[in-house]
């Protein structure tokens, strides 16, 4: 399932204002000041199944944007939420990270949807939320050793200018 859901609406709907207020409060303040002055905001919400292919992705990355071509919906800014994995560690930050402040643990991050990565390296701001405390981390199936790197559940919120998301849609078109 893709789609887009228009935050914008907060004066119209109680659930897109409580939207805005979760992603303020888990944003970094560049994010915040884009949230508060864009005219035209939306949400990306894109699901599917683990394990299937990232080419099942795009087209429905392309026919959301046929949508909203046709709709004449002018978002000056686009907002995704990668869901990511990283190795867990005594001193990671279990708030926010600054787009462009990498530590030495985004460099081990898994995608749990693979394109997810090449959005991430277009998007203007980023900020990680740890949902380790919402997931059953510990009860995923599978035969683990003793000593494999155990990991944390987390969220990127990637925030984006429109036009630049939809290049990258142009680009994952030409990869994939």
């Amino acid at each position: 399932m893709t789609s887009v859901l228009n935050l914008s609406d907060s004066s119209k709907y109680n659930c897109i204002k409580q939207l805005n207020n979760y992603l303020a409060e888990n944003s970094n303040e560049e994010m915040k000041k884009i949230f508060k002055s864009s005219n035209c905001l939306g949400l990306l919400v894109n699901e599917r199944f683990v394990n299937l292919s990232p080419k099942l992705s795009l087209p429905c990355y392309k026919q959301l944007i046929e949508e909203i071509k046709k709709r004449k919906l002018n978002f000056e800014y686009i907002i995704m939420i990668s869901k990511v994995l990283h190795p867990k560690t005594e001193t990671r930050d279990r708030k926010t990270s600054e787009k462009g402040k990498k530590k030495k643990e985004d460099t081990e991050t898994i995608f749990l949807n693979a394109e997810d990565e090449m959005f991430e390296e277009k998007c203007l701001h980023k900020s990680t939320i740890d949902v380790s405390n919402q997931c059953d981390e510990d009860k995923r199936d599978g035969q683990w050793e003793e000593d494999d790197q155990s990991y944390s559940t987390f969220r990127h919120i990637l925030l984006f200018k429109a036009s630049d998301w939809y290049n990258v849609v142009d680009q994952l078109e030409k990869i994939l």
